[in-house]
């Protein structure tokens, strides 16, 4: 009888969100204002302290834009890539 080690069908499903979790979520929604959007409201208080108005565009920005992924760059058929570079030398008589 094998034991350990993973099951068909077994553990918590991907983004299920725990009972808890959820009453958290719904409890600040029915408040009117979630954390993003206090910390949106910070940031654009023109009466807010500089430093703290930093402080939650800072905090705020992961969920308003995506993290940029690094992307690997290759040629045509995922080859090498080709660079071509061009010089232009143009030259001006003066008279002397």
């Amino acid at each position: 009888m094998a034991r350990g080690g993973s099951r068909e069908g077994a553990g918590r499903k991907p983004g299920s969100v725990t009972v808890r979790t959820r009453a958290i979520a719904n409890g600040l929604l029915d408040e009117g204002q979630s954390p993003l959007e206090f910390m949106l409201q910070i940031m654009r208080d023109p009466a807010a302290k500089e430093e703290d108005r930093m402080d939650m565009a800072k905090a705020a920005a992961p969920f308003c834009h995506a993290k940029l992924s690094s992307v690997e760059a290759s040629g045509p058929g995922g080859g090498p890539l080709e660079i071509e570079a061009g010089v232009t030398v143009t030259f001006r008589q003066t008279d002397g």
